[in-house]
């Protein structure tokens, strides 16, 4: 397993040297998704719970910094610190509103109630938001392609280390 993981490691880190741009980009989102896909694997795979709250989170998350970049030109890095926070509160925001169900409830309640507030906040700000169309953000990470593949890289290792721990640990065996 260690020699699988060196190998793979020596693949993806040589990859910016001879790939093109596009690729890369598409790399660059394949890591970001991979990241969403992990935490979806330890909420359902493992702990056997069907929640859209990480979904929405992650939409929360992302809108804000987009809001915060497309409407008050704020620098990429204060946005995507601002969309952190803002998933963080509505993260607890949710957590503290679903501990009040209880039973069968709990589950199924908790799905509903998460993508019944992503989809009604996302209509109601429609100025903000953009509705189903989306919004045009200004800024990226960066122009280079190989600069946001080593974000994406460094972001998806550093979520596989840590989802790889939580299921080594006792609150692992538990899930």
């Amino acid at each position: 397993m260690v020699w699988i993981a060196i190998a793979l490691a020596v693949i993806v880190t040589t990859l910016p040297w001879w790939l093109s741009g596009y690729i890369l980009g598409v790399l660059t989102v394949a890591y970001y998704f991979g990241v969403f896909s992990m935490s979806w694997d330890l909420l359902f795979g493992f702990a056997g719970e069907v929640n859209f709250g990480p979904t929405f989170l992650i939409g929360l998350g992302a809108y804000s910094a987009a809001i915060l970049d497309a409407h008050f030109s704020m620098p990429i890095p204060i946005c995507v610190i601002a969309g952190g926070f803002v998933a963080l509160i509505g993260g607890l925001c949710l957590a503290v509103s679903a501990l009040r169900l209880r039973g069968a409830v709990f589950r199924s309640g908790d799905a509903r109630g998460g993508i019944a507030v992503a989809e009604n906040a996302i209509v109601i700000f429609v100025g903000l938001t953009g509705s189903e169309i989306g919004i045009m953000v200004h800024d990226v990470m960066s122009i280079d392609a190989s600069h946001n593949y080593w974000i994406a890289l460094a972001f998806l290792i550093v979520c596989v280390i840590i989802l790889f721990g939580l299921s080594r640990t006792a609150i692992g065996l538990i899930l």
